[in-house]
């Protein structure tokens, strides 16, 4: 389960940074708590389930809204509840409005802002209000929070081309015997979002 944090500023609470997140505590969160959560395992050549991989479940992140420890506003983000995936073929658009760039995915090794939405994904094509030149973190680093120090992370999505919740189709490939090869996509029915973001500091 990835867990999105998202203040009203925008700024980026880097999850990995435990100082940092000593700075937060969570207000709401767009899952409610006892949410069921259904997961679906992959299963070897005699089709017994491998107990320690899952490939797809029903919810994929849990957004918390998240203020600085000593405002007491209780000032809350307002949050999408995207619905659940209802099985493999079907997902549904998240809601990146609010949240910073940095925690919109992550790079792929084609150098695009990706998001994994099972076992696919989607690219994100960004456009900034002013005009100005996003320069994407290099995938290939072995620092995991890159993307929250550079440029992404000076950035809030103010705007999405799809809305939330829109549905996501997925078909799989099957082989000679006709049965579905688990983690292999063959078309989807949206490729990319487009995100429009404004600087944090204007």
């Amino acid at each position: 389960m990835r867990l999105v944090f998202v203040s009203p500023d925008g700024t980026f609470v880097d999850p990995g940074d435990e100082e940092d997140l000593k700075n937060y505590y969570v207000v709401a969160q767009s899952h409610a708590p006892n949410t069921e959560i259904k997961y679906l395992f992959p299963t070897d050549i005699k089709g017994k389930e491998y107990d320690n991989i899952v490939y797809w479940q029903s919810i994929d992140e849990l957004v918390l809204s998240v203020n600085k420890v000593g405002d007491t506003s209780d000032t809350t983000v307002g949050m999408t509840k995207i619905q659940p995936a209802p099985d493999k073929y079907s997902f549904y658009v998240r809601d990146y409005v609010g949240r910073n760039l940095a925690e919109c995915g992550y790079v792929s090794m084609a150098h695009k802002l990706t998001d994994a939405y099972g076992t696919s994904y989607l690219y994100f094509d960004i456009t900034a209000d002013d005009g100005s030149y996003i320069e994407l973190p290099d995938s290939s680093s072995d620092d995991a929070s890159e993307a929250s120090k550079g440029a992404l992370s000076q950035y809030v999505v103010t705007a999405q081309s799809v809305a939330p919740n829109t549905p996501v189709s997925l078909t799989y490939p099957t082989d000679i015997n006709g049965k579905e090869y688990e983690n292999l996509v063959d078309t989807k029915s949206l490729d990319s979002i487009a995100l429009t973001v404004t600087n944090i500091a204007e």
